[in-house]
């Protein structure tokens, strides 16, 4: 299938060629589930679905598409990746903690968490890791998350000091920091992790993020 492509800038700013915001609008639905009227008018609806889409991987939104851009090569990458599911645990060193729906994600992103969890397994033997939200297969939105779209984003539940397969936080007194540290620090020694948010400033290696008491966020590079 080939790629769509754009002949001038798109959004805010733009040239805004009917033609090329016609195949931006096209692939704004298609990508984010969004229901953009497909006018070829670069209305606000369109400049707003730009900047949504930005928000999962810039800082800065600017609610512009250029040709050849970070933006544009986004869209293509997010259109052609083929997301893959986790296994579904049977006799395996990691545990689903969300449903197997919103557990998609790019094969290389699923052979690393199935990589650490199995290394994680020959130091703390009979030790699951639990695994959360990754991608829808489709890459839609996945509330409540802002990221979670590309199939390199996944939660993961600290450990606790019981072993047991339930939820904890970095305040309940069931927490393993010791556990949980040395699963990051294998996350962190995989060369396709990009970032960990947690909020257990005391991790090494981690960024506190609002929110993330009771799991912690890894990022992938692919």
């Amino acid at each position: 299938m080939a790629n769509p492509v754009i002949s001038a800038s798109v959004g805010r700013s733009g040239k805004n060629i009917p033609a090329d915001v016609v195949t931006i609008q096209k692939l704004l639905n298609e990508i984010t589930r969004s229901s953009l009227i497909v006018s070829g008018i670069c209305d606000e609806e369109t400049i707003k679905g730009i900047e949504n889409f930005q928000k999962t991987f810039l800082s800065a939104p600017d609610g512009r598409i250029d040709v050849g851009g970070k933006t544009f090569d986004h869209l293509l990458s997010r259109r052609n990746s083929a997301f893959v599911p986790l296994p579904q645990p049977t006799d395996r060193p990691h545990y689903s903690i969300s449903p197997a729906e919103r557990q998609f994600g790019t094969p290389k992103t699923i052979d690393t968490i199935l990589s650490v969890a199995s290394a994680y397994s020959l130091v703390n033997p009979g030790l699951a890791i639990g695994v959360g939200d990754i991608s829808f297969k489709d890459g839609r939105t996945m509330p409540p998350h802002a990221s979670h779209i590309r199939g390199i984003d996944a939660d993961f539940r600290p450990l606790r000091k019981d072993g047991k397969r339930l939820p904890v936080t970095i305040h309940d007194p069931d927490y393993s920091r010791e556990s949980t540290a040395l699963l990051i620090s294998q996350f962190l020694a995989n060369s396709n992790v990009k970032r960990i948010l947690f909020n257990d400033g005391s991790i090494p290696g981690v960024t506190a993020f609002a929110g993330h008491d009771n799991h912690f966020h890894v990022t992938m590079k692919q």
